[in-house]
């Protein structure tokens, strides 16, 4: 019977030394992640810049967007935000919208996404007809 008690205390080192190293390896694995997560987050902060252009006419949008916060509606939103030339719509005297056909065309999701995933300082550079540059204040007078 004394067998017994020694394969029991042979186990219970075993154990004991198997927790240990699943302990180390835990420990290690967390600085892992928290490495990964603070560049992540410095990633994420980074600042993308979103241009209108037309040959070498070009429209920055206003403000830097951090890259964790460039969605389609935010880029609408900040074009949105760039003064149109009083033209009266014929419709019912309201203020002209801006119109971008490129905004509805699959590169320009593709871009965003590019954008999203990527790293370093970043440039967005929408593509605009004459007509579509003409339609804003600062755009090819």
């Amino acid at each position: 019977m004394n067998w017994l008690g020694y394969i029991a205390d042979v186990i219970g080192i075993l154990g004991a030394i198997f927790a240990l190293l699943g302990w180390q390896k835990a420990k290690e694995l967390q600085k892992e992640l928290q490495v990964e997560l603070q560049r992540e987050k410095k990633r994420q902060n980074e600042k993308v810049q979103i241009i209108l252009q037309h040959g070498t006419t070009k429209i920055p949008l206003p403000g830097d967007f951090r890259r964790d916060e460039l969605t389609r509606s935010e880029i609408l939103g900040r074009i949105g935000m760039i003064p149109i030339k009083k033209e009266i719509d014929k419709g019912g005297g309201k203020p002209k919208r801006y119109s971008i056909e490129s905004l509805g065309e699959p590169e320009f999701f593709k871009q965003i996404d590019q954008i999203i995933i990527g790293a370093g300082e970043g440039i967005m550079t929408i593509s605009c007809t004459e007509e579509e540059i003409k339609q804003f204040k600062h755009g090819g007078k």
